[in-house]
């Protein structure tokens, strides 16, 4: 199946991602056309860094990976309590949901793109 190309920019990301929530440390985002089996984004925490791999998908598609990766930033940055947690456990579930559910009433997403 081949995706339309839109004009997603990296800026545009990183306006949407800050729409759906201020955080309390700044990030990066970096958007390639890249297309990896089995990775459509990357968080690197210590750089505070964003990668999205836009080269599968749509707009549409590359914002639900970035708000994932921003769910990761939010969860490292502002939730984490130190100790070992698992990077997709309970508490970064409840913050990708929650962004989600701003992002869809924002109207980023359609409700249906959630749950593919």
């Amino acid at each position: 199946m081949q995706f339309p190309k839109l004009d997603m920019t990296a800026e545009k990301l990183k306006a949407i991602l800050l729409d759906i929530y201020q955080p309390k440390v700044d990030f990066s985002i970096v958007l390639t056309d890249r297309k990896y089996r089995r990775r459509l984004g990357t968080y690197y925490p210590v750089r505070h860094l964003i990668y999205v791999h836009g080269g599968w998908g749509d707009d549409i598609m590359n914002i639900g990976t970035a708000i994932h990766e921003y769910a990761h930033h939010i969860h490292f940055t502002e939730r984490s309590s130190g100790a070992f947690e698992k990077s997709h456990g309970y508490e970064f579930r409840l913050i990708h949901k929650a962004l989600l559910a701003i992002a869809e009433s924002k109207g980023y997403l359609g409700r249906s793109s959630i749950f593919k």
